[in-house]
């Protein structure tokens, strides 16, 4: 982005001729270096806030810190669309958008910057999603082996390689290929411009992806089966409610099983079969250790469950 030095409310060029729409296309074509996936990640934040501007009456020259932190309690008590209130990572992510655009609008003259001093909510230092048991793992794999060939192979290969629901989505066929004597299949990780690394694609990961195949050879592993999109790439939000929708299927409905419970499950099972730190770290390819330690944490609890000093105390009163 354009480095220039940020201007006072005298200073600024008017911008009410502009759509809300415009400076939208304006602030992306105007950031450097942005993926696809951000830009559409910026639209969707953008027109959100953009819409809650409206609709409250507002105008964007006439926003101030007092107005962002409505917005701010406005997404902590907005609903998803299964009916769960938006996560604490889904609002740091709609106010982030917030954030860079209005410092781009303000180094543009456009628009005085009331966002400087808006906070992001402090994260728990736990995870939001839960890991699923050996026995809810298999009870999903269960239900997609009896409902959809390509859903199955999703999940099995989320639940086994710990994969991202974006790095599922960048997967095509070219990327599985021999290491060394093993199987593995190339990941495009988060925040990254190459497929730069790998996880090992086991027989039980593996079998599904081929039935799933039938023969193909080249392209996107995953293709979407929507009338509209039929044999195009699969997106993320497709994955999340395919994901989700089986997740309720067998009884998990709480907000903190998703898609990106498998990814934790996988980290955790590892570790409950004897992995050590650094080959969860490698497997689930964190960049610090520090992610890596709260699947320790998640361990840690399950064994403070299962062995309570309080159970200790109901023979002794």
């Amino acid at each position: 982005m354009e480095n220039t030095p940020s201007l006072n409310n005298s200073e600024l060029r008017p911008s009410t001729e502009l759509t809300h729409g415009r400076l939208i296309e304006m602030f992306i074509a105007d950031t450097q270096n942005l993926k696809e996936t951000s830009k559409n990640r910026y639209r969707k934040s953008l027109n959100r806030y953009f819409e809650w501007v409206s609709g409250s009456g507002f105008t964007l020259d006439k926003i101030t810190l007092t107005e962002l932190l409505v917005y701010k309690q406005f997404l902590f008590e907005r609903k998803t669309k299964d009916g769960t209130m938006l996560s604490k990572f889904t609002v740091n992510a709609y106010l982030n958008a917030v954030k860079v655009f209005y410092e781009w609008a303000n180094s543009k003259g456009l628009l005085f910057n009331p966002a400087k001093a808006l906070k992001a909510p402090k994260r728990d230092s736990k995870f939001e999603r839960e890991p699923l048991s050996v026995d809810q793992s298999k009870a999903l794999l269960e239900y997609f082996k009896n409902t959809s060939v390509r859903d199955f192979a999703i999940c099995n290969l989320m639940l086994r390689c710990g994969l991202r629901t974006i790095e599922v989505v960048r997967l095509d066929v070219e990327d599985i290929t021999m290491k060394a004597g093993t199987r593995i299949i190339m990941v495009q990780g988060k925040g990254k411009d190459t497929k730069d690394r790998f996880v090992v694609l086991n027989d039980k990961a593996y079998q599904p992806i081929i039935e799933y195949l039938n023969g193909r050879t080249s392209g996107p592993i995953f293709l979407s089966e929507s009338t509209n999109r039929t044999n195009e790439r699969l997106i993320q939000e497709t994955i999340s409610r395919i994901i989700k929708k089986g997740l309720r299927a067998i009884g998990l409905n709480s907000k903190k099983f998703t898609a990106h419970s498998l990814r934790h499950t996988a980290g955790t099972t590892a570790m409950r079969n004897g992995a050590t730190l650094s080959q969860v770290q490698e497997f689930l390819r964190h960049a610090s250790d520090q992610t890596t330690k709260g699947y320790t944490a998640t361990l840690k609890d399950e064994q403070r469950l299962k062995n309570s000093a309080e159970n200790l105390l109901d023979d002794a009163f």
